[in-house]
């Protein structure tokens, strides 16, 4: 969660690299890092009040706010348009070098890697389950297996079309507390992805 914050912190100009201390703070009277500053406060805000919808009601409260031109250099982004072709995968299509992979000096990374998503992925399926109550009896999660081949599955594949990881994500427990138990919720959430690829 730390490395997330400090990723989005230094994409909002928050934080800044360092030389001295390898990272600082950006400026705060950028008209950029203000609207971060104020979207996270709307979404903090309408979550404290339990608003459902809240994370999306920031992030469009501060995109329109953007497309507004109140200061003198006129509105921090320009309307490109609404509608185009999602970009091409043909740069990152299969583009893996499979022969590096297998040096001895990679063996270790891609142990590490294995690891990290073996232990990442069955914590998030157990705490998953438990929050869909789909846990058995001894607090076990039933085909285990069967969860983990899929995950393995769409991390490989989204590695081929040179994506970042497709995984299991904590945050579909948000999905579970909002009432979305079954696969249907995960094929509409999917079809909602696919569609916005056009926006």
């Amino acid at each position: 969660g730390l490395f997330l914050a400090l990723i989005a912190l230094k994409s909002a100009g928050i934080v800044v690299a360092s030389p001295a201390t390898l990272v600082t703070m950006g400026d705060l009277a950028d008209p950029k890092v203000l609207l971060a500053i104020l979207g996270f406060f709307i979404i903090v805000s309408l979550s404290y009040r339990r608003v459902l919808g809240s994370v999306m009601i920031g992030i469009l409260v501060v995109t329109v706010l953007s497309l507004l031109p109140f200061y003198e250099g006129g509105s921090l982004n320009e309307l490109q348009g609404v509608m185009a072709m999602p970009p091409s995968l043909a740069p990152t299509f299969m583009a893996m070098d499979l022969a590096g992979a297998l040096e001895v000096g990679m063996l270790s990374i891609i142990f590490a890697f294995l690891f990290v998503d073996l232990f990442d992925t069955s914590g998030t399926l157990v705490a998953v389950a438990q929050q869909g109550g789909l846990l058995d009896k001894d607090k076990r999660l039933p085909r285990l297996g069967r969860a983990l081949m899929s995950d393995s599955t769409a991390t490989m594949a989204g590695a081929a079309l040179g994506t970042s990881t497709t995984t299991s994500y904590i945050e579909s427990t948000a999905g579970i507390s909002a009432g979305g138990r079954t696969g249907l919720t995960a094929v509409v959430v999917a079809g909602l992805f696919l569609l916005s690829l056009f926006f």
